[in-house]
């Protein structure tokens, strides 16, 4: 995403994604579900800095869950 590369990010993303539905019953799972899946929507889009923030964010939270 930072390199301007939406569609990379939409597939990481998307692979991200099926790892995060997984663990739908951690909160930051669902959290990172949502961002990931609003990411996936703007890489589509072309929106790379809007798509790469929402990415951040999954990242975010992943690594908390990670943690609990």
């Amino acid at each position: 995403g930072v390199m301007g590369h939406p569609k990379v990010l939409v597939d990481h993303a998307k692979e991200a994604l099926k790892h995060a539905l997984a663990g739908q019953n951690n909160p930051h799972l669902a959290e990172a579900a949502t961002h990931l899946q609003a990411a996936i929507e703007h890489g589509n889009m072309g929106h790379t800095d809007v798509a790469t923030s929402h990415a951040r964010e999954a990242y975010a939270h992943i690594k908390a869950a990670t943690r609990d």
